[in-house]
C-alpha cells in the first residue's frame, strides 16, 4: 500500500503547507500568487516549468465582452488589428504560448446561442479575415461536440464539424501561422471520424511552430485510451518532442499525459494503491490538469485527505476559473472543521458561478455555523 506523502504524514507539517497556501491565496496579484504557490511537497517541479504555466494561465488578456463590443459596433479593423497583436507576440515569444488560443473565446459567452450569433455576425462582415474564420469554426466545433454530448444523429454532428473545417482551413489559408486553427482542426478531425488526419495537420502546424506545446497536447488527447490508443504511443509522442524540451518546458507535460494512461487503467480495475503511485510518478513531469483531479481523487479513495488537498490546491494555482476545485476543497475543509478555509473556497466557487445556488446556499449554512454559538462542555 503506498503510503501517504512522507511530508504530510504528521499533521504539523502539512498545516504549514495549508498556512502558506492561506497567504499566498490573499495575493492579488494572479501571476505573483500563482509563482509564489507551494508546489506539491514531494515534487521539485523546474522552475521553467512554473514560470511558463503561470504566465500561460494567469496572464489577463482581453475579455469577451470586448469582443463582443467591437462586433457590435462593426469595427472589424480593430478587432483584426487585436488579434493581429496577439499572433504577432505568440511568434515574437513577447507574450506566453497559450495566450494566442486563450484569445479565441469557447467558455466566455453567457450562452452557446450568443456564441453562434456574435461568431456568425462577425464572419458575415469579414469573410475572409483569418481571426473571425478561427473564431466561427471554433463555435462550430463547440456546436458539434454538444450535439455529440446530447446524442444527435451523426449526420448532425458531421454537419457542423464539416462546416467548422471549412472556416478553419480558410483562417490557415489566408494566415498559416495562426496556431489555434490548427488546434480546432484536429477536433474537427476526430468529430468527422478521421483521427488519421490528425498527423498531416499535427505537422503542418509544427512547420510554423516547431517548439509549439498546445497543437501537440491537443493532438495527444487523442492517444489516451479512451480514442483507442495506448501508454506506448504516447510515451512515444512525448519522446518525439524531446529535440525541443529546452526551448519549450511545457512539453515535459506531454510525459504526464503518457503516465496518466498508465495511472486511468489502474483506477479504472479499482487497483487504487498503483493507480495513486502511478499518479505520483506521471505529475513528476508536470502539473497537468486532468492529472491532478484524478490523483486527488484517488487519494480520497483511500483517505489521503491532505494529499488531496494538495493535488486540489494545485488546480486552483494554475486553473483560470477552479470553480469544482474550490468546492471540493471546501467541503474536505468544512469535514475538518476548518470553516473559515471553507467559507473562503465556497466564497470564491460563489464568485466564479453567481447564478450556481447549491453554492450561495453553502457559503449561508457554513456562514450560519461559524455564528452559532460554541456547544457548552459539561
Amino acid at each position: 500500500m503506498p503510503p501517504p506523502v512522507p511530508e504530510l504524514w504528521q499533521r504539523s507539517r502539512y498545516e504549514k503547507i495549508f498556512a502558506e497556501i492561506d497567504r499566498v491565496e490573499a495575493i492579488a496579484d494572479p501571476v505573483r500568487r500563482c509563482l509564489e504557490y507551494p508546489s506539491l511537497p514531494h515534487i521539485a517541479w523546474p522552475p521553467r516549468l512554473i514560470e511558463a504555466l503561470c504566465a500561460d494561465h494567469q496572464t489577463p488578456i482581453m475579455q469577451v465582452d470586448e469582443v463582443k463590443a467591437m462586433i457590435d459596433r462593426g469595427e472589424w479593423q480593430a478587432l483584426h488589428d487585436r488579434y493581429a497583436g496577439y499572433l504577432q507576440r505568440h511568434h515574437s515569444g513577447e507574450d506566453p504560448e497559450l495566450l494566442l488560443y486563450r484569445v479565441f473565446f469557447l467558455h466566455s459567452w453567457k450562452s452557446s446561442e450568443e456564441m453562434d450569433d456574435y461568431t456568425r455576425r462577425w464572419v458575415s462582415a469579414v469573410p475572409d479575415d483569418p481571426f473571425a474564420n478561427t473564431e466561427r469554426g471554433a463555435a462550430l466545433t463547440n456546436m458539434a461536440w454538444k450535439a455529440r454530448g446530447d446524442d444527435a444523429s451523426e449526420d448532425q454532428v458531421r454537419a457542423h464539424a464539416d462546416r467548422a473545417e471549412v472556416h478553419l482551413r480558410k483562417a490557415i489559408a489566408a494566415e498559416p501561422r495562426l496556431m489555434t486553427a490548427y488546434l480546432y482542426l484536429i477536433d474537427t478531425h476526430v468529430l468527422q471520424g478521421r483521427r488519421e488526419a490528425i498527423p498531416n495537420t499535427l505537422q503542418a502546424a509544427l512547420r510554423q511552430s516547431p517548439a509549439s506545446f498546445h497543437v501537440r497536447e491537443q493532438a495527444a488527447q487523442y492517444l489516451h485510451g479512451r480514442w483507442g490508443g495506448s501508454p506506448q504511443q504516447l510515451y512515444g509522442f512525448a519522446l518525439g518532442a524531446g529535440s525541443q524540451l529546452e526551448r519549450n518546458p511545457r512539453l515535459a507535460l506531454l510525459a504526464t499525459h503518457a503516465g496518466r494512461e498508465i495511472a486511468d487503467r489502474h483506477s479504472e480495475h479499482h487497483r487504487d494503491r498503483r493507480a495513486l503511485w502511478a499518479y505520483r510518478a506521471a505529475l513528476a513531469h508536470g502539473p497537468e490538469r486532468e492529472t491532478l483531479l484524478n490523483a486527488g481523487f484517488t487519494a480520497s479513495e483511500l483517505e489521503y485527505y491532505a494529499e488531496k488537498i494538495m493535488y486540489l490546491s494545485q488546480d486552483i494555482r494554475f486553473h483560470r476559473f477552479p470553480k469544482d476545485a474550490r468546492i471540493r476543497r471546501g467541503l474536505l475543509w468544512e469535514w475538518d472543521g476548518k470553516f473559515e478555509r471553507a467559507l473562503r473556497d465556497f466564497r470564491a466557487a460563489a464568485a466564479l458561478d453567481p447564478d450556481d445556488a447549491w453554492t450561495a446556499n453553502k457559503v449561508a449554512e457554513v456562514e450560519a455555523r461559524m455564528r452559532a454559538p460554541a456547544p457548552v462542555r459539561r
